[in-house]
């Protein structure tokens, strides 16, 4: 039983020295044609990646591409601005910084993505295709900001999170941030000093590893270089910060040990999977949308009909009521509308003259004794006065005060 087990460790070890070796020499074989260090940069569209490119090889920041438009890093100025973006990725070798005095490098430019990524299918297939075919290990990703930037694009932070998902949490040992047109003229250094707080290189490589951490879960200190690809050579200066930080950057990718690009198929199924998902979540909402349209269409068809409806009720056909009124007064009597309130009028007028009239007869004894009734008092009163009336010899003076004694009598 140990001797069986003894067996397969051993076949396991010659196996990975094996694949070691073979490993080894397909690197070797490929570093003839890509010589080490091999410094690829992204970042966003118009950043300057090409002109960094160029000066790393030694070439004018605005190389032309001595007019074969198949050369990388090829910078065709504002006059073409659509032919000097970079459209594909694209690897390129010489001497490090021109000298040849120095040493070989391989430098890969990279297309800047726009927003949407899943709209840019082809290019990132361009990408894993020649990272993981070609190039095959990569020593130094190079991030390119803006000195102005103070923050990453959306555009930027979906290619960086592209990156992270193609090669893992460990590509970020081999990251290295650059800050292209930081200027070291004097008056630019002020300019820098003035703003609050102080925009020092320590300041800017600090609040970027802060937007790494925050956005991607960095937990290392990437560094940082800036360096000018628009810097003045005469100038003391800037030529020295100029050498400082491209010799920065060629310590850094000659330190680390070299990012093998070999598992990136899966982050290219997750886009297709992903873009897979935003299509099919595009075709329900195109579904919804024509729901949508059609309840709108049936609640502007009730509105109508409510509309219409209310219409009929507070607002009746006019011309039609005026032509069944006339076919009625035809054949019978009709009375315009100032006829009927004059009558009206009159009538009230007359029942109210009438009603005064009635009154003061009333107080005035106009209604006949006979018609109204009488009580014993009154009796006794009309007896008394006819038996005054058939004495003469009684004055008028007596007969009143006789009345009016009776009179008092009846109101007690």
């Amino acid at each position: 039983m140990e001797f069986g087990v003894h067996i397969i460790l051993s076949l396991v070890f010659r196996l990975s020295i094996l694949t070691h070796l073979v490993i080894s020499k397909t690197l070797l074989n490929n570093g003839k044609t890509y010589p080490n260090p091999r410094i690829i940069i992204i970042g966003a569209t118009g950043v300057g990646k090409s002109s960094l490119a160029n000066v790393l090889l030694g070439r004018d920041k605005n190389f032309d591409g001595d007019n074969d438009i198949h050369n990388c890093f090829t910078v065709m100025g504002l006059t073409n601005h659509q032919s000097s973006v970079t459209k594909k990725t694209c690897p390129d070798t010489g001497y490090w910084l021109g000298n040849t005095n120095n040493s070989k490098v391989t430098i890969i430019d990279t297309p800047g993505f726009g927003n949407d990524l899943l709209e840019e299918e082809q290019t990132i297939n361009d990408l894993v295709t020649v990272l993981k075919d070609d190039i095959k290990y990569v020593h130094a990703f190079v991030i390119a900001f803006k000195q102005q930037d103070n923050r990453m694009s959306a555009a930027l932070r979906s290619m960086i999170s592209l990156f992270q998902k193609m090669f893992g949490d460990h590509f970020w040992s081999n990251v290295i941030l650059e800050a292209t047109h930081w200027n070291f003229h004097q008056r630019s250094q002020e300019l820098r000093e003035q703003s609050v707080p102080s925009l020092t290189t320590e300041h800017w490589k600090s609040e970027f590893n802060k937007l790494m951490a925050d956005a991607y879960g960095v937990q290392i200190e990437i560094p940082a270089v800036f360096i000018d690809t628009f810097y003045d050579p005469s100038h003391e200066i800037e030529r020295k910060m100029y050498q400082k930080y491209t010799q920065e950057l060629w310590n850094f990718a000659n330190s680390v040990d070299p990012f093998v690009c070999k598992d990136i198929k899966v982050a290219l199924t997750e886009i297709r999977e992903l873009k897979l998902h935003l299509e099919a979540k595009q075709n329900e909402t195109i579904v919804l949308g024509g729901e949508l349209n059609v309840m709108k269409a049936e609640s502007e068809s009730l509105h109508r009909l409510i509309t219409n409806l209310t219409k009929l009720h507070l607002e009746p056909n006019t011309s039609k009521a005026m032509e069944v009124q006339e076919a009625y007064c035809k054949n019978n009597r009709c009375y315009k509308s100032l006829t009927v309130g004059m009558i009206a009028t009159a009538v009230a007028f007359l029942g109210l003259f009438l009603g005064v009239m009635g009154v003061v007869c009333y107080r005035a004894n106009c209604i006949p004794h006979s018609l109204s009734p009488r009580g014993p008092e009154e009796t006794n009163l009309i007896t008394l006065s006819s038996h005054n009336q058939s004495d003469g010899n009684k004055s008028s003076e007596s007969i009143n005060r006789s009345v009016e004694t009776q009179m008092s009598t009846i109101k007690e």
